[in-house]
C-alpha cells in the first residue's frame, strides 16, 4: 500500500494541472456539483447550471468564468463538457454515466448472455457494423437500461461526437442530407473482407499507396477505429461485389471519393496501410486530391494519436513523432516501402525488391504536394507511357478545354483530325465559348479510341502552349479539406 499511494501521488504531482492556481470561487460551485452527484444526478442542464451559480451567495461566476469553470473540470476528468453546438447545453456529471451508456451498446460478446435482445444486436454489429435506432431506443426501454432514456439525445450526440457511433452522410438527387436511421459502429465489427476486393482485375495497376508505421510498438486498436469512425464521417462506406455488401471489417474499410475513386484503409497492428484506387488505371488519380486526402489523414491521425500516444511537450504539428509516412507498393498483400526522403535519389522509376513491379516517378509524387512549374519534371504524366496509353475521359476533356482558348482548341482538334466542316457547324451552333471548346474535343473522340499520347502529339504539332499542359489537366484543382478539419476535428479527441 505504500508502494502503492506514492505512485499515485508520483502520477498526481506530474499531471499538467498540478501545481496550478485554483480560482477560490470555483470552489463553492464544485461542492454543489459533488452535492448533485451523491444525489444520483448524472446529467445537468446548462439553464440548471447557471441557477445554480446565480444562487452563489458571494459573487456568482460570470458566464466566461463559468465556461473556464466547466472546462477545468472536464479537463481533470469531474465531468464531462463539450463547448460545441448542440452538446453545450447539458452538462454530464458522471462521467462513468456515459460509460455505462456506451457499454449498453458496445460490449463483448460474453456480457450478453441471458439477454437475447443484446445478443441478437451484439451479431449484426460484429457482422455489418451498424446499429439500428430503433434497437438503441429499445434496449434503453427495458428496465436495466431506462436511466439513459431521460437523457438520451444528448448521449446519443456526445457518441456521435466521439466516433462512438458514427450516423453516415447520405444525399438524395438533390443534393439534401438524408437522414439515416441507424449507426455505424466501427469498433464492433468482427468480420475481415472476404469479397475478394485486393485480389480484383488489375488491382495493382489501379492503386497507389501509403503507410503510417507507428514508431511505437503497437498501434492500439481504438486508434484505429477512431481512424475509420473519422472517415465514415467524410465519405460513404463502399459496397461491393454482386450482394452489395457494405466493404466495412475489423479495423479495415473501403470509402467511396467518387464514382471512379475508392479510399482503402487498413490498420494493422504496427501500420496503417492507405490506398487510393481507381476503376480504369492509378495514372488518373489527381494528384492534387491525393496529396491533399494524405495531408488530411496525416492531420487526423496525429490529433488521434494523442490520446494515446505519449508524445514530448515541444514536438512540432506533425506526425514524425508518432507515425513516419512511406510510399507503399501497389502489392495488395505484403508490400514494399520506400522512404520519401529517398525519392530525391532515384532517378527514375522504383522497383520495389519483393514483388519486381515499377512505380514511375509521376506515381510515387502523387501524395507529396509539390510546386507548380511551366515545364515538365521527372513525376509529371506526360513522361509516363502508361499514362499516354488511356483513353481520356470526359471530365479530363472538359478540364482540358478549360485550359485553352478557342483558337488553341481549333488547331488542337484539327490536329486531332476533326474536319473543319464539324468544327464550322459548332462554331456557328455553340455561341458560349466554354461549351464549344468541350464539344469540339469530345467530338474528337467520340468515335474514336484517341489517348493521352495523341493529345500531346497534337499540342506539339499545333506548337499549343507545350506539353505540359496535359500534366496541369491530371493536377485537377485543389481541395480544401481544412474545412473538413475544422468542422469534422473539433472534438476533444482530435484536439
Amino acid at each position: 500500500m505504500t508502494n502503492i499511494r506514492k505512485n499515485i501521488i508520483d502520477e498526481a504531482m506530474a499531471q499538467p494541472s498540478w501545481g496550478q492556481n485554483f480560482p477560490k470561487c470555483f470552489i463553492p460551485l464544485e461542492i454543489e456539483l459533488i452535492k448533485l452527484t451523491e444525489k444520483n444526478v448524472p446529467i445537468i442542464a446548462m439553464v440548471q447550471m447557471k441557477k445554480i451559480n446565480s444562487g452563489h451567495p458571494i459573487k456568482p461566476l460570470t458566464d466566461f468564468e463559468l465556461k473556464v469553470f466547466l472546462k477545468f473540470q472536464h479537463a481533470i476528468g469531474k465531468l464531462l463538457y463539450f463547448d460545441v453546438p448542440n452538446l453545450d447545453q447539458h452538462i454530464i456529471l458522471s462521467p462513468t454515466h456515459l460509460i455505462n451508456a456506451f457499454k449498453s451498446i458496445v460490449t463483448d460478446k460474453r456480457f450478453c448472455v441471458g439477454d437475447k435482445k443484446r445478443k441478437e444486436l451484439w451479431d449484426v454489429m460484429s457482422e455489418k457494423g451498424v446499429i439500428s435506432k430503433q434497437a438503441i431506443d429499445e434496449l434503453w426501454r427495458q428496465h436495466k437500461y431506462h436511466k439513459f432514456q431521460k437523457d438520451k439525445e444528448h448521449l446519443l450526440a456526445v457518441m456521435n461526437y466521439l466516433d462512438i457511433l458514427v450516423e453516415p452522410k447520405r444525399y438524395d438527387s438533390h443534393h439534401n442530407r438524408i437522414l439515416p436511421d441507424f449507426y455505424y459502429v466501427a469498433s464492433m465489427v468482427r468480420t475481415t473482407d472476404t469479397t475478394g476486393y485486393l485480389q480484383s482485375k488489375s488491382f495493382m495497376q489501379r492503386n497507389i499507396g501509403i503507410a503510417f508505421q507507428s514508431t511505437s510498438l503497437i498501434i492500439p486498436p481504438a486508434l484505429s477505429f477512431r481512424l475509420i469512425s473519422y472517415c465514415m464521417s467524410i465519405w460513404s462506406i463502399k459496397t461491393y461485389g454482386e450482394h452489395d455488401v457494405n466493404m466495412l471489417f475489423h479495423r479495415c474499410a473501403v470509402f467511396v471519393i467518387d464514382t471512379s475513386l475508392d479510399l482503402y484503409i487498413s490498420c494493422e497492428d504496427d501500420q496503417i496501410i492507405i490506398r487510393l484506387v481507381h476503376f480504369r488505371n492509378r495514372s488518373f488519380i489527381m494528384k492534387d486530391l491525393a496529396s491533399s486526402i494524405s495531408e488530411c489523414l496525416a492531420s487526423a491521425l496525429y490529433k488521434i494519436s494523442q490520446l494515446y500516444i505519449k508524445t514530448s511537450s515541444d514536438c512540432c504539428d506533425n506526425t514524425t513523432k508518432s507515425f513516419k509516412m512511406k510510399l507503399c507498393c501497389s502489392a495488395p498483400e505484403d508490400p514494399c516501402f520506400l522512404c520519401i526522403d529517398e525519392l530525391s535519389s532515384l532517378g527514375g522509376p522504383w522497383l520495389c525488391p519483393n514483388h519486381g513491379i515499377e512505380h514511375g516517378m509521376y506515381t510515387l509524387t502523387s501524395w507529396i504536394t509539390t510546386q507548380e512549374t511551366e515545364k515538365c519534371q521527372l513525376n509529371c504524366p506526360v513522361l509516363n507511357d502508361e499514362f499516354l496509353s488511356e483513353v481520356p475521359s470526359a471530365l479530363h476533356l472538359r478540364r482540358l478545354s478549360l485550359l485553352l482558348n478557342v483558337d488553341e482548341v481549333r488547331v488542337l482538334v484539327i490536329h486531332l483530325r476533326l474536319s473543319y466542316t464539324v468544327w464550322s457547324d459548332l462554331y456557328t451552333l455553340e455561341h458560349e465559348p466554354e461549351l464549344l471548346k468541350f464539344e469540339a474535343l469530345r467530338c474528337c473522340f467520340e468515335n474514336s479510341a484517341m489517348t493521352f499520347d495523341d493529345i500531346r502529339k497534337a499540342v506539339e504539332a499545333g506548337e499549343i502552349q507545350n506539353p505540359h499542359t496535359i500534366c496541369k489537366v491530371m493536377k485537377g484543382d485543389s481541395f480544401d479539406f481544412g474545412k473538413y478539419l475544422y468542422w469534422c476535428m473539433r472534438k476533444d479527441g482530435y484536439g
